[in-house]
């Protein structure tokens, strides 16, 4: 019996989000739908996969958001803009928690 080892170098793509602390969305009519884009964008030689995670049931009270694609892949040194659409629920200023899963990582951002 001949024995062939095995060997690999996993790695994770480099990928960042713009913007990066939250995503301004100005002044906000009560119950209007409001649109901004988010760009995923993979720096690396490799595909990366995304996926905008639900929104909790308790952040629904202040607004509700939802995205044009919840997930897909980003080709290798590629950019992917996901646009989002938010109607606030209160009067006030608004902070909503935005999750996005990517393999072997979470990005956050803040939407206000």
């Amino acid at each position: 019996m001949l024995a062939v080892p095995i060997k690999a170098d996993c790695k994770v793509p480099e990928v960042s989000i713009t913007p990066v602390d939250y995503l301004e969305y100005g002044k906000c009519f009560l119950r209007y739908t409001t649109s901004r884009e988010i760009r995923i964008v993979n720096q690396d030689d490799l595909k990366a996969k995304f996926e905008i995670m639900q929104q909790d049931e308790q952040s629904k009270r202040i607004g509700i958001y939802e995205a044009d694609i919840m997930s897909g892949e980003i080709e290798p040194k590629s950019t992917q803009i996901v646009n989002i659409k938010l109607r606030t629920e209160i009067i006030g200023q608004v902070r909503i928690p935005f999750y996005i899963k990517l393999e072997g990582a979470y990005l956050t951002t803040l939407m206000q």
